[in-house]
């Protein structure tokens, strides 16, 4: 069985691959850290894939000046 859940990802200015890259290296590496004050590493995919794109959206909706 398996179950699809749908990630939305709003982007109100257009993002270039490099930005996205960034991004991505940036999101890698706060999730390896362990932090006693953060939320815990993702356990699987799923949590992971939404945490990124929750992680996108809060920085994409936050800094609209790049």
């Amino acid at each position: 069985m398996t179950l699809t859940v749908e990630l939305h990802i709003c982007l109100r200015r257009s993002v270039g691959l490099p930005e996205l890259r960034r991004l991505r290296r940036t999101f890698l590496k706060l999730a390896g850290q362990s932090s006693l004050s953060g939320p815990p590493p993702p356990s699987d995919a799923k949590s992971a894939k939404r945490m990124f794109a929750d992680y996108l959206n809060r920085e994409l909706s936050s800094d609209s000046s790049r």
